[in-house]
């Protein structure tokens, strides 16, 4: 945004604004109302009470970028004294019209409890609703909840995909942001652009540019340029960020992967020449500020014996200096050296790291953990088991439900004999139950899947909404083939066909059918992952006690205790 001239808004109609402030002025257009953060931001503090005023106004009038940016500064404390209450007033009062940066905000304070009670499933369902429009903020808070399994269970695919979709939109941006701020002299900002040149995020890959701002950056003793420039002069190691969040880098790395290889190719017009004496100067400079991933670079070429002698006594301390400072990938750096000496004792002292750095998310540190300990560690989110509650739980829960149950009269040969009569008299119940005994086998009668189909479909045609479920369930799990694109050759394109069943008997208010969509949106099975649907469909399954939907429900209440 551009900085106008604190002159061009009258002190006369601010004035006005503070003598009147109940009355009513027509709503600002874009221009005002930047023009107005921007003199916001510029205006001595004595005078800021002014736009504020302003500010308030145009909120009250039901502005709703005023409401957002009042709610962040309540919040905050920035121009204003912090007020927890105010924050959540205004950020409410635009997140219910829908307003993504509002719902994103309302979703941190349901998250951390600040000025409302902590509730993680409200949040999630707010992310999921900002998410739906394509705010990269609240991809991101989504990734966090996954990653660190805040009420969801952890599920570190899930985070990476949010925090992937999240740094692809929001990559354009950040390079803009980045580039503007370099040119200003912000050493952060011009280490941060070339970073994004050095590996080619939102940008093209360009080692020149990288080098020029890693050495702009360097001057001003920011210990993350010197050692990146060491990396681009080593040909091998870690480039850093310095303002980047821990699961950024990790989102960034599958956004590079994902890439095809003719963009991951460098020009070679643009490479800069290998000098391992430079490397080893900007590695010395950063070191001296013990800079972690600078000590895990040098750790790698002391072990290796790249550009320096080989030192594993000087390589096993450095490993140990970046972990003290929780640099993860030193933790993975470190057990493959013990593992490599091929020792019962090295090989102890390996398990550990391997599990940690596990434990934090790196695949390949799963592996080595499972080599050595002869079983898999348990880390949540890796194979994300479903919780079973059990069959009884289940079947306890069918008998409270206001539907067709299934009699002890049923289950006998004369009770057959009397279902069969009345579905041929047109009985949608009888139907139903005969399509049960179909579909799962019972001996009286053998499993038929066609049978059981024509079966649902008859009571279905009578608005049984169980049997429309079922004949969902019975579709999407290919139990009777139907038509289906065939060109979809997605792994839910089978599930699809499900879906219009499932739609219908939910809104006919059958938990089952309900859960069921619960599911397809919250992993996004054959349709776009929607957070907002899916607790919204978790709610509806739960308020009827159905056992799988209680347990989501109770995730989140377990992680507001904590």
């Amino acid at each position: 945004m551009h900085i106008f001239s604190k002159k061009i808004i009258p002190l006369a109609i601010s004035m006005l604004v503070l003598a009147a402030p109940d009355a009513v002025y027509a709503l600002p257009s874009h221009g005002q109302f930047d023009q107005t953060m921007d003199e916001l931001k510029i205006a001595p503090s004595g005078k800021q009470k002014l736009y504020i005023a302003q500010l308030t106004q145009w909120a009250k009038e039901g502005h709703t970028p005023s409401q957002v940016n009042l709610g962040q500064m309540y919040l905050l404390g920035d121009f204003v004294q912090k007020d927890l209450r105010q924050a959540y007033e205004w950020t409410n009062a635009a997140a219910a019209k829908n307003n993504p940066k509002a719902q994103n905000n309302l979703g941190k304070m349901y998250l951390r409890g600040m000025g409302v009670k902590k509730d993680t499933l409200k949040a999630y369902e707010l992310f999921g609703k900002a998410a739906q429009t394509g705010l990269s903020d609240a991809h991101y808070n989504l990734g966090v909840m996954f990653e660190q399994g805040i009420g969801v269970e952890m599920y570190l695919p899930y985070a990476f995909g949010y925090y992937l979709t999240a740094v692809k939109t929001e990559a354009p941006q950040m390079l803009q942001r980045n580039l503007e701020h370099a040119k200003q002299g912000r050493a952060i900002a011009q280490n941060d652009l070339g970073y994004m040149y050095a590996i080619g995020f939102g940008t093209e890959k360009n080692s020149q540019q990288a080098l020029y701002w890693f050495e702009q950056a360097a001057k001003q003793q920011l210990p993350e340029a010197m050692n990146n420039l060491a990396v681009l002069y080593d040909g091998s190691g870690e480039f850093v960020a310095k303002n980047f969040d821990p699961g950024y880098y990790k989102a960034i790395k599958h956004y590079r992967s994902s890439l095809t290889d003719s963009k991951r190719l460098e020009n070679t017009a643009t490479q800069v020449a290998l000098n391992r004496d430079l490397a080893n100067h900007y590695f010395a400079l950063a070191l001296k500020l013990k800079h972690p991933a600078a000590q895990f670079n040098m750790a790698k070429k002391y072990e290796t014996g790249l550009g320096v002698k080989t030192d594993l006594q000087q390589a096993v301390q450095l490993y140990q200096a970046s972990i003290a400072q929780g640099f993860v990938l030193a933790e993975f750096g470190l057990a493959r050296l013990y593992l490599d000496q091929n020792d019962a004792v090295s090989r102890a002292k390996a398990l550990p790291l391997f599990e940690s750095a596990a434990r934090k998310g790196d695949s390949r540190a799963m592996n080595y953990a499972a080599l050595l300990s002869g079983h898999m560690i348990d880390i949540p989110g890796w194979f994300n088991p479903e919780e079973n509650t059990g069959p009884e739980a289940f079947q306890r829960w069918v008998k409270t439900q206001p539907r067709d149950q299934l009699t002890e009269e049923d289950y006998t040969e004369a009770g057959i004999q009397k279902l069969t009569e009345q579905a041929q008299r047109g009985s949608a119940s009888a139907q139903y139950k005969l399509a049960i005994f179909r579909s799962e086998g019972f001996k009286y009668l053998q499993q038929d899947y066609a049978e059981a189909e024509k079966l649902f479909k008859a009571a279905a045609a009578q608005g049984n909404a169980h049997a429309i479920y079922k004949l969902g369930w019975l579709y999407s799990r290919e139990y009777v083939p139907a038509a289906k694109d065939a060109s979809d050759s997605s792994l839910f394109a089978s599930h699809k066909l499900g879906l219009a069943y499932f739609e219908a008997a939910a809104a006919q208010g059958v938990p089952e059918a309900q859960h069921e969509l619960a599911m397809t949106y919250y992993a996004g099975m054959g349709v776009e992952k929607n957070p907002a649907l899916a607790a919204s469909y978790y709610r509806q399954a739960a308020a009827s006690g159905f056992p799988h939907a209680v347990r989501w429900i109770n995730r989140f209440k377990d992680a507001d205790r904590k």
